[in-house]
């Protein structure tokens, strides 16, 4: 045991007198391990972003690494009075220790309750006595006993508390994560934080064992490698879990600085004061081109509609969700939503107003999206319910006019062959019936075998020079039988000479045919029917074929729907004679084939003209259909 140094030397003179301090491998992995101990609590600083629990951590990083630097130069010292001022500086770092290790696992733990608070403040008070005590008394440290590997304190009479205060809360800690550990569900980031630091604390804690040499033990102070533990555990911990502790501060910062919206602070005088990064982005521009300016005077106003409005309404008090426009430049146009709230002093007071502005561009394009799809899928849903309606009506004529020919033709002929004495002439009306009957059947299931062609692509069609004109005249001289026996008057007026067109000559025959044998139906007995074809070079040159009659005509509301399948006039006249509707269809679908179109137009009462159009060479391709 050494002898203790005389109170009047000066402290600062020995402690820097590198004259009296020879360097061993003690000293230098005890530096070494100091120096990681900064390294780690500046990296926990950086790493959480100066939270609190960084500082904390920080504050107790630099207590051991006080605690080591003091006890490295003190191994090193060769004369004792530097060596025990040496020993005093690192028992100042001791003694900082308990308080930072328990304000720390508060921190980590996020235990911020009442009683905790107390508790913290108490410890650190215990901390900042005991470093009095060190630093004025000898009840701390009595003297220094030297070993092989160098000088070390000797504890007075104080020790037992300190040692006991030391301890106690090194205890009070562990268990505290052990608690925490324990209550924490597996797998959660919570546990396995928990985990890592009730690793790195107990370790850490080892190097308590060198208060053993205190007590004249000649024990090599091996505190240094558990404290190297420690470094390597918590620098693991940080860089894996974190230790950002959520304040009402730092969430605030937080929740201002990620939040999607953007947040405009105006004081009293429409100033801005504060505004968020979501702000400069939506605006385009610094902060600082934004704070300490009105809405007018900053990059704003390149939108000078917005920021008056903007400063027209703050002005106005708290709104909520208003719809604003803001237009940055020319054919840029957004969509905001703004809501501004007061914020007041304890007092009642304004003192700022609080402006949130979302961009609501891409919902309400979305919003308009949705609105045209349902009304796509709206009109889609009519067209499938008339499709069914259509299916429904198309099976009920179908079944109809085949099965009221079918019943003709097995009643007679059950009448024939139970009646083979029948007189000869009511056989043959019998017989004239059934091949009435069957003409009308086969009819329609050729009509309804050319429409299923046409629409399915699979009609096979012969395009050929057709002169219009004698065809028209064939047509009328083929029905000319029907006209007498009906004593319809049937006039012609083509305009000559008109040139030839190329077309499938069958098919246009099957339409005139169609609109012939309409005119002959629907005309009563002495009416009269006309057909006119003439050339027109407007809106291109075609040939125009009308046929008109002065038969019932056809109400107003029926003229768009009569080309369609199985429609027909819904007056009650026309109603009664017979027909499919399908003929008008088959002849829109051909007409439209040549590239041409097809209409009426009709008087009620009067009369129809039933008009299409063929295109003439140059004009529309009549291999590609064209749409009416």
């Amino acid at each position: 045991m050494c002898d203790r140094f005389n109170e009047k030397d000066p402290m600062l003179h020995y402690l820097y007198d590198n004259t009296a301090s020879v360097f061993n491998p003690l000293t230098l992995q005890t530096l070494v391990v100091a120096l990681g101990l900064i390294v780690l609590g500046i990296y926990g600083m950086l790493r959480e972003q100066g939270s609190p629990v960084s500082v904390v951590f920080f504050v107790l990083t630099l207590s051991m690494a006080v605690w080591l630097f003091a006890f490295a130069w003190m191994y090193s010292a060769i004369d004792v009075h530097i060596a025990l001022r040496w020993a005093r500086v690192g028992y100042v770092g001791i003694a900082c220790i308990p308080a930072a290790v328990y304000h720390f696992s508060a921190l980590i733990l996020l235990d911020f309750g009442k009683k905790v608070r107390k508790r913290i403040l108490a410890v650190w008070m215990l901390s900042a006595c005991f470093v009095t005590l060190i630093l004025t008394t000898d009840i701390i440290i009595a003297s220094l006993e030297h070993h092989w590997w160098g000088y070390y304190p000797k504890l007075g009479i104080a020790n037992i508390p300190f040692v006991l205060f030391f301890f106690s809360i090194v205890i009070i800690t562990v268990r505290r994560f052990a608690v925490e550990y324990g209550k924490a569900r597996k797998g959660t980031l919570l546990r396995m934080r928990a985990r890592t630091l009730l690793i790195a604390m107990t370790t850490g804690y080892l190097a308590s064992s060198d208060f053993i040499a205190s007590f004249g033990v000649p024990w090599y102070p091996v505190g240094n490698l558990a404290i190297l533990t420690f470094i390597i555990l918590a620098a693991r911990a940080i860089s894996r879990y974190r230790f950002m502790a959520i304040t009402p501060a730092f969430a605030a910062r937080q929740i201002i600085d990620t939040m999607n919206d953007a947040l405009i602070v105006l004081d009293p005088d429409g100033v801005v004061r504060l505004v968020n990064p979501a702000t400069c982005k939506l605006f385009t521009c610094q902060a600082q081109d934004l704070v300490g300016k009105r809405p007018t005077d900053g990059c704003m106003a390149k939108s000078i509609a917005f920021a008056e409005q903007l400063e027209s309404i703050s002005r106005s008090g708290a709104v909520r969700n208003t719809e604003i426009i803001f237009e940055p430049r020319e054919g840029v146009r957004r969509n905001l939503t703004l809501s501004i709230s007061i914020m007041r002093n304890p007092i009642g007071e304004p003192l700022a107003s609080v402006c949130v502005a979302g961009d609501t561009t891409d919902r309400k394009r979305a919003e308009e999206e949705r609105e045209m799809l349902i009304s796509q899928l709206r009109e889609a849903n009519q067209k499938l319910q008339a499709m069914d309606k259509m299916k429904s009506d198309f099976i009920s004529v179908v079944s109809h006019e085949l099965r009221t020919p079918l019943t003709t033709i097995k009643a007679f002929i059950e009448l024939i062959i139970m009646k083979p004495t029948m007189p000869e002439q009511q056989k043959k009306k019998l017989l004239s019936t059934i091949n009435t009957e069957t003409d009308r059947l086969a009819r329609l299931i050729a009509d309804l075998l050319d429409l299923a062609r046409i629409e399915s692509g699979s009609m096979k069609w012969r395009v050929d020079a057709v002169s219009i004109e004698a065809l028209v005249s064939d047509v009328i001289a083929d029905m000319g039988l029907f006209f007498e026996n009906k004593g319809l008057q049937v006039t012609t007026s083509f305009s000559a000479p008109l040139p030839g067109i190329s077309a499938d000559r069958d098919r246009l025959v099957q339409v005139v045919t169609n609109l012939l044998s309409n005119a002959v139906k629907f005309t009563p007995a002495g009416g009269a029917i006309h057909v006119s074809l003439r050339q027109e070079s407007i809106p291109a040159p075609q040939i125009v074929v009308e046929v008109s009659d002065t038969g019932m005509g056809i109400p107003a509301g029926d003229l768009d729907t009569i080309f369609e399948k199985f429609q027909r006039s819904s007056d009650e006249l026309s109603a009664a004679i017979e027909g499919t509707g399908l003929g008008l269809a088959i002849a829109r679908q051909i007409v439209e084939y040549h590239g041409g179109r097809i209409w009426a137009a009709s008087t009620h009462g009067k009369g129809s003209v039933f008009t299409f159009t063929l295109p003439l060479a140059g004009g529309k391709d009549p291999a590609v259909p064209a749409q009416s």
